[in-house]
């Protein structure tokens, strides 16, 4: 298993770099009425030692850092080294951090449970919530701090920032399935594609939700958990409170919109497979009538070609009858007299042959190019391997 988090180390190093050395810290301080909330950034080397750090009152404190994947690349990010080792100290497993390289969102939490001075039990929880979406975390960390911002009452709570993370999760998802619609009228190509996109927000949502739920879990067991342990402090006890009546609130929508969802994509994928019935019957319908256009064309192609041939006939029986009433009336033969050739009739022939035969050449060139170039090489190849087996012939009579 050593050898699993080692790998799992230098796969983290491999892939994720640093965006920035600054850092957002978002602190909570104080107990009963007297709370603080402080905003700052830190430089990214002084992170690990400041989450290490034990402050003289109950604090909640909150980091972002900026980060970039790089999939394909093997170049060690050394400012991240930390990391798993910051990771490890939260109480989570080195080996998460694979699952940091590999996945788009991820959830963990664990809890440390330690007895400060007076005997009363402190319970210590660690979060995160990782994401390789760069476009929603602006919209996380902001999110997130405003809740926690207007629920500092609260923060004693273990619970409180998982609560933060079910309640965006929950409104994220709810505004971008609310946003999808489509026309149930059309059965076109962009009404398809529209229905498409429905498919994949909800399925985009059904992955959001199951986060959702397995938050949820984590949830219900710790406050369940909490409610067995009398040492804590009061103030942890009655932030635990409010974080469980919050919690009962927002639990139960989870199973429905989890069952909405799954209908609204078993509907969309039905309406989709109508929509693609009914154009591929367009397409068939399509390729009907024009398979009845190419027959109409080959008819009428055949027609021509009938007119053509019996011109062609026409032309072969009057041709003979042509040629030798052009050829009798060539000057150069006298009929009228003994000698019907005359000297000069050669003259006839000599323009007449050459000719002929460049009409033949220009016709080749032109219709039977690709032919006449495939004869060209294979002459060049012939005469090569004749000239090649001539000078192997010469090399070994020598």
């Amino acid at each position: 298993m050593d050898s699993l988090r080692a790998e799992a180390r230098q796969d983290f190093l491999d892939f994720v770099s640093s965006e920035s050395s600054d850092c957002h810290v978002l602190e909570i301080q104080g107990s009963g009425t007297d709370i603080t909330v402080s905003e700052r950034t830190i430089n990214m080397d002084e992170v690990p030692t400041y989450l290490r750090s034990e402050a003289d009152q109950p604090t909640l404190k909150l980091v972002r850092l900026n980060t970039r994947f790089w999939f394909g690349r093997e170049q060690e990010s050394p400012e991240l080294a930390w990391v798993p080792d910051t990771i490890a100290d939260l109480g989570l497993d080195p080996y998460f951090t694979r699952m940091l390289t590999q996945a788009r969102k991820i959830f963990q939490a664990s809890e440390q449970k330690t007895h400060k001075e007076g005997g009363s039990l402190n319970v210590c929880t660690k979060c995160i919530l990782f994401t390789t979406a760069i476009w929603t975390a602006e919209d996380v960390w902001q999110y997130t701090t405003k809740f926690l911002r207007q629920n500092k009452a609260l923060f004693q709570s273990p619970c409180l920032l998982q609560l933060s993370f079910l309640s965006m999760a929950i409104a994220n998802t709810l505004y971008d399935t609310q946003e999808s619609a489509a026309d149930w009228n059309s059965l076109d190509e962009d009404t398809l594609r529209n229905w498409d996109k429905i498919r994949r927000d909800h399925r985009h949502a059904q992955r959001e939700f199951n986060m959702c739920r397995q938050i949820a879990c984590h949830l219900r067991e710790r406050l369940d958990a909490s409610k067995d342990l009398d040492s804590l402090h009061k103030d942890v006890i009655a932030a635990n409170a409010g974080v469980r009546d919050a919690f009962n609130v927002i639990e139960p929508w989870i199973a429905p919109m989890i069952q909405d969802v799954e209908w609204v994509i078993q509907i969309t994928d039905d309406y989709m497979a109508r929509i693609s019935r009914t154009l591929m019957r367009k397409d068939t319908e399509a390729s009907i009538e024009l398979a009845k256009l190419s027959v109409a064309l080959t008819k009428a192609a055949k027609a021509d070609s009938s007119s053509m041939k019996i011109i062609a006939v026409m032309t072969m029986i009057f041709l003979p009858g042509t040629f030798f009433a052009a050829l009798f009336a060539v000057p150069s033969l006298k009929w009228d007299n003994q000698d019907v050739v005359g000297d000069k009739f050669w003259i006839y022939w000599a323009f007449t042959i050459p000719f002929t035969l460049l009409i033949i050449f220009l016709w080749l060139a032109i219709t039977q190019r690709k032919q006449m170039k495939t004869l060209v090489e294979a002459g060049k190849r012939l005469l090569k391997m004749e000239r090649t087996a001539d000078e192997e012939e010469a090399t070994e009579d020598k």
